[in-house]
């Protein structure tokens, strides 16, 4: 017989029609085929825009009792509507309905032919393709569950591709501050050589002596004589000038040497001065770059990568929950396939004489043996769900035979294998249903990328020792060969005077929120403190983040 499926395919339209409308239509044209006309009422395979108008429409009229009668129309309208439950459960009245007419009767009932056809289609085609029915949505919600993901693997790409930025501005930050080093010893040995030669000026003025001023005056004779016809002048003394022609040349000859220190000085001051203007510019923009760096390592992780995994954790528990209950209604339905498989058994049966026999006890104990396998159809999957209030991970099953609880072998839609293949809260011990195939594997959230501690900011104590202080930039300490060096100044010839930092200078205040706190968001079993898939334990410390733990090769 040609399936739901293929008529949802063969009929004009027809996928346009539920597709339970499909199997009615079926129905129909099954039973039509035992006889060109019903023994009661008339039955006829109606128009597909009737069937579309007319979904109450008596597919069958049966002549048996009016119990008979009004029940099978009554499931057949259930059949319209898709309700398994209700089929089931007016069934279970349509049998005990029977059970009771036959006690009244005292003998069998006899199923009409045409009757009996339709309870054959009801359990051999309708109740499997309402199952592949069921099977195909716990696949197309599997698949969901699994689709999900995708969500998280988007922040995680996004997330490498912007830590791939970051590190390159960290890169660039660490390249700079190691220039920085190197160029502040520079200005250290410039230093040095700058107060060296100054120094030497300051020694040569020091032990600068001007000559001895000779004392000189009267330098003429006394003018109280008696000249002899002409004036007798004899001269005068000049040692003075003469003196002071020998200053000129020793001051000339001083100037010479104190102009050749100077420039020494001042030569060594001014290289001094360029390179440490030089280094305050590297200085800048190791700071500058740091705090580039570590605004993107912030924005990237603990901001957007967050607020992704947050919308993402959103989804994930909306998506669960729904599935949740479309996982239960299924397992409803499966449950109220099975019993009313069981419940069409009991009205099609015919047991003979020594089944009666070895069930109750007489070979024409036709009621009672009714009334037995009726209280077997409620050991029927006793229990349509099993709940253990958490999640475990177990192997899929294979499928299982049994008189009340066979189930179905788990569908693995994703080809993971059967290790540890379904993530659920319905396995454990004491199950006791027929629905465990139809158990989602409901997936982890998946373990968060670390966000790496920022770098050290500068002006920060840690920026500041690992920058500078560790390098000795800022020691109090006297340099080596100073000691004994004539300080001008307050704090000269201190290693942090000698090396010229600039103040440093801070970053800008880091802006965006973070959507969930760092160390709450890692998702993966830890032995310590876990709430279901949630991770409480912030990550360790770390005192210098990575990029910062090896120094230059000169450190």
């Amino acid at each position: 017989m040609t399936s739901c499926f293929a008529i949802a395919k063969l009929v004009p339209n027809c996928v346009q029609l539920s597709w339970i409308l499909c199997c009615r239509l079926q129905i129909f044209t099954h039973i039509h085929s035992f006889k060109g006309s019903m023994k009661i009422g008339r039955l006829f395979v109606p128009s597909l825009g009737w069937a579309l108008e007319e979904d109450t429409s008596t597919l069958l009229s049966l002549k048996i009792s009016a119990s008979m009668e009004t029940g099978v129309e009554q499931l057949l309208d259930m059949v319209g509507s898709r309700n398994v439950t209700q089929m089931s459960s007016l069934l279970q009245n349509l049998v005990a309905e029977q059970i009771e007419i036959g006690e009244s009767a005292g003998e069998p009932y006899t199923l009409d032919a045409d009757v009996s056809a339709a309870l054959t289609v009801i359990k051999n085609e309708l109740l499997e393709d309402i199952r592949a029915s069921l099977k195909e949505a716990h696949k197309s919600d599997q698949i969901a569950l699994h689709t999900q993901l995708e969500c998280f693997d988007h922040c995680d790409d996004t997330r490498r591709k912007t830590s791939i930025e970051c590190d390159a501005r960290g890169a660039n930050a660490l390249q700079y501050c190691s220039e920085h080093y190197y160029c502040r010893l520079g200005v250290k040995e410039k230093y040095l050589a700058h107060i060296a030669e100054c120094r030497e000026l300051d020694s040569w003025v020091m032990n600068f002596h001007c000559p001895i001023k000779i004392d000189e005056k009267c330098v003429y004779d006394s003018p109280y004589i008696c000249h002899e016809c002409e004036a007798t002048f004899t001269g005068m003394r000049s040692q003075f000038g003469a003196w002071l022609g020998q200053q000129v040349a020793f001051f000339e000859m001083s100037y010479a040497t104190w102009q050749t220190q100077y420039q020494k000085c001042h030569a060594a001051y001014q290289q001094f001065m360029e390179h440490d203007a030089e280094c305050d510019l590297v200085q800048r923009k190791c700071e500058e770059h740091t705090c580039l760096h570590g605004s993107c390592e912030w924005f990237s992780c603990p901001v957007e990568y967050t607020q992704c995994r947050a919308n993402c954790i959103a989804e994930y528990h909306a998506t669960n929950k729904e599935k949740e209950c479309l996982e239960k209604d299924r397992k409803i339905d499966w449950s109220a396939t099975e019993k009313i498989e069981c419940y069409v058994d009991i009205l099609l049966a015919k047991p003979t004489p020594e089944d009666l026999q070895a069930k109750c006890g007489t070979p024409d104990c036709y009621n009672k043996w009714r009334e037995i396998m009726y209280k077997e159809c409620e050991k029927v999957c006793p229990e349509i769900d099993f709940e253990t209030g958490s999640y475990s991970e177990h192997d899929r099953r294979e499928a299982m035979d049994g008189t009340y609880t066979r189930h179905e072998a788990d569908i693995d839609v994703t080809n993971e294998g059967t290790n540890l293949g379904v993530n659920t809260t319905h396995r454990g011990e004491g199950e006791n249903r027929c629905t465990a195939h139809l158990d989602l594997d409901f997936q982890k959230i998946p373990c968060a990328l670390p966000c790496p501690p920022p770098p050290p900011t500068p002006c920060t104590d840690e920026f500041v020792e690992w920058h500078y202080g560790r390098h000795g930039f800022l020691s109090e300490d006297i340099l080596g060969g100073l000691q004994d060096k004539t300080i001008c100044h307050d704090g000269e010839h201190t290693a942090k005077w000698g090396h010229n930092l600039c103040e440093c200078q801070e970053c800008d205040p880091l802006v965006g929120t973070v959507a969930i706190p760092l160390g709450t968001d890692d998702y993966c079993p830890t032995p310590t403190t876990t709430t279901g898939d949630y991770v409480t334990t912030a990550p360790p410390a770390t005192t210098v983040p990575p990029a910062y733990t090896t120094p230059p090769p000169a450190y």
